[in-house]
């Protein structure tokens, strides 16, 4: 009898520590100002060897995952890597924002004096709407374009 109890408690125990995974992560990596999605971004499991990518639609799904925290560290390669914690209980959703730069650029201010007396044979001063008007464009069509306008 003793034997038939022993076997019964460790398989009720075997029964009892068994994690269950067949958990799912679904989620999606998205620009953290516009909210658009971000395709081809790299999400890992940290400390396993699970990665994946993030598809044209920024959706990547993880399975067979046991419940519990995990780390996972997204990469982009114009954005800065980050690390997220999520707590996974039976299938779970998370959206990542990323801080999304095409180009940082820095600012450049332009300040200066025009003297009142210069001996340039042709002198014109653009005014503010002048500079507004062609803020969009690059130095070379701004300045063709408000060629155009002067004078």
């Amino acid at each position: 009898m003793k034997y038939y109890l022993y076997v019964f408690a460790i398989f009720c125990s075997s029964i009892i520590c068994a994690q269950d995974c067949n958990s799912i992560l679904l989620g999606e990596i998205v620009d953290f100002h516009d909210n658009s999605a971000l395709s081809d971004a790299t999400i890992s499991i940290t400390g396993k060897s699970a990665s994946t990518v993030s598809d044209k639609n920024g959706k990547f799904n993880f399975k067979n995952l046991c419940n519990g925290v995990l780390e996972l560290e997204i990469s982009h390669p114009e954005c800065t890597t980050k690390f997220v914690t999520i707590t996974i209980n039976g299938d779970t959703y998370s959206e990542i924002r990323l801080e999304h730069h095409l180009e940082e650029l820095k600012e450049v201010k332009v300040v200066g004096n025009v003297p009142k007396n210069t001996n340039s044979g042709q002198e014109n001063i653009l005014s503010m709407q002048d500079l507004e008007r062609n803020s969009g464009n690059s130095l070379g069509n701004a300045l063709k374009k408000i060629m155009e306008y002067l004078p």
